[in-house]
């Protein structure tokens, strides 16, 4: 479905469907808006879209004494990791793990071999420090790579998914505060209706960015 297509779905539900402009409760760019909220949450919530191919978001530069590595902000969860010079699948860790291993474990200068990760810094951290230039790629589940904009775009997700994008944009224009559209039961049915389709909603805890190589899943713990 088209943005133009949600559009449509969500005014036919909300009895909104005036051919003029004015006369309408929530405009365009509220819908809009809402929709593109809605990709994400379905992304966070449910992991649609998995990528291990966009050079953009699938890899990143290694520099030499540089512990640090900036990760894409559209990256929801690593399933693998691999250094490019070697293709060395790196191991996700934490602090606390680390620091039963060796509790001197960020001094040492070396290959890498361990990461830990963090959603809020939007960085990896490698373990031993870099001893050369290198890069690592990487199999993600992300968001999707560009927002919303005209009444053309299709949301990157299955098609399949996308009537269930408009529910939540009806969520969010049923918790606006004024006599119109105000209506927090009707909001509460159709964000129920968005969570039977991809989840309930997570804690930020849980969006914390993870590690999941094989049957590990390591959640951030300090970068």
């Amino acid at each position: 479905m088209t943005v133009g297509e949600l559009e449509a779905m969500v005014r036919q539900l909300f009895l909104d469907e005036s051919p003029y402009a004015g006369d309408r409760f929530v405009s365009s760019a509220e819908i809009l808006r809402f929709l593109n909220e809605a990709v994400n949450q379905a992304c966070i919530r449910a992991g649609l879209i998995a990528d291990g191919t966009t050079g953009a978001v699938c890899s990143a530069v290694v520099t030499f004494d540089q512990p640090y590595v900036p990760l894409d902000n559209r990256i929801i969860s690593i399933n693998r990791a691999v250094l490019r010079s070697n293709n060395r699948v790196l191991t996700p860790a934490s602090v606390t793990t680390l620091e039963k291993l060796d509790p001197y474990w960020n001094r040492p200068v070396g290959v890498p071999m361990y990461f830990i990760l963090g959603l809020q810094t939007k960085k990896l951290r490698l373990v031993p420090i870099p001893n050369a230039d290198d890069a690592i790629w990487f199999d993600v589940i992300r968001r999707p790579l560009a927002r919303l904009a005209l009444d053309t775009d299709i949301p990157e997700i299955d098609e399949v998914y996308h009537p269930h994008l408009a529910y939540r944009a009806l969520a969010w224009i049923y918790r606006k505060d004024d006599a119109e559209s105000g209506n927090l039961q009707k909001a509460d049915y159709y964000d129920g209706l968005f969570s039977d389709a991809f989840g309930r909603p997570l804690s930020v805890a849980s969006v914390n960015l993870f590690a999941n190589l094989g049957e590990i899943r390591v959640p951030y713990n300090g970068v």
